[in-house]
């Protein structure tokens, strides 16, 4: 019988005998299943952008409510700044995984953000699982 490519982008293989991922091998025979779960992972750049977008705003609210006499500016700055802050700058993000049910246990087989391209991989493997029955 002919193998049957379910799945090739970049350094991800998944045919009806085998799937690869980045140079690890997996026979079909030894796979039970195939999960897709998420974890939620903080970017500590962005974390850290963050936290200095909101402690700038409430000095530089500070300080033009301070120059210009006005409370209620000053006031409406830090809040503007704080709020623009929370909305505009997300530190977390969802980490999708791909698990392999094997015989040894699940693997962690690959991890992206890209939820649409983990889904694909899961996908094309259970066609795979489902063609050697």
């Amino acid at each position: 019988m002919e193998e049957k490519t379910y799945y090739s982008q970049g350094n991800i293989v998944v045919t009806s005998s085998r799937v690869t991922i980045h140079g690890d091998n997996y026979f079909v025979n030894q796979i039970a299943s195939s999960k897709v779960r998420y974890t939620v992972e903080t970017d500590k750049m962005k974390d850290f952008l963050r936290k200095v977008a909101i402690v700038a705003s409430i000095i530089i609210g500070i300080w033009i409510g301070v120059a210009s006499e006005s409370f209620a500016l000053g006031t409406f700055l830090v809040i503007a700044g704080i709020v623009a802050a929370i909305i505009f700058i997300k530190p977390n993000f969802k980490l999708y995984h791909l698990f392999l049910g094997m015989s040894s246990g699940e693997v962690d087989a690959y991890s992206s953000a890209n939820s649409s391209a983990v889904h694909a991989i899961s996908h094309s493997i259970n066609e795979a699982l489902a063609s050697r029955a």
